[in-house]
């Protein structure tokens, strides 16, 4: 191996390693052997708990808006440019979309999940554990243990076995 090839892997770790650092002191809780590629943004992070051995692949996106909770459980993937959030605007009649309030929710996510790349979670979801969710889908409604999902708006595919 090259010295220069050397050098930047040891420069990938030691970012990776601030980056969980960073996390781990701004999270609710903060898993041991969680992995947050670069390009990832959790916010309102007070309201958000990730468990152990969890990996967000480059460019998830995580919002708890406030009063909203987002709870990652252990062994769980999340693809790149997925989409997890938990509220939602406003849609009564009498005032302007831009002046209405956002409604929280929650979204749990139980321990060994896949979920793939592109999927987005909307507020009141919960994904049981072992459940898989295709690349793209849209998961409005809770996901049932050991289901593989898909879909806009996701459905079952098949259950795992």
């Amino acid at each position: 191996m090259s010295v220069l090839k050397f050098i930047y892997l040891e420069y990938i770790r030691l970012e990776s390693k601030l980056r969980y650092m960073y996390y781990k002191k701004n999270l609710r809780n903060c898993g041991n052997n969680v992995f947050i590629d670069i390009g990832c943004s959790l916010t309102n992070m007070k309201n958000i708990e990730i468990g152990n051995n969890v990996s967000l692949n480059y460019g998830v996106i995580i919002t708890a808006y406030k009063g909203g909770y987002i709870k990652i459980g252990d062994n769980v993937i999340i693809g790149p440019y997925s989409l997890l959030v938990s509220s939602n605007h406003g849609m009564k009649l009498g005032s302007p979309m831009k002046e209405q309030p956002h409604i929280a929710g929650n979204i749990i996510i139980d321990d060994d999940v896949w979920i793939g790349s592109h999927v987005v979670i909307t507020k009141d979801v919960h994904v049981y554990t072992g459940a898989v969710i295709g690349a793209g889908a849209v998961v409005t409604k809770d996901v049932a243990a050991y289901s593989v999902v898909g879909g806009v708006p996701a459905k079952v595919i098949k259950m795992r076995k």
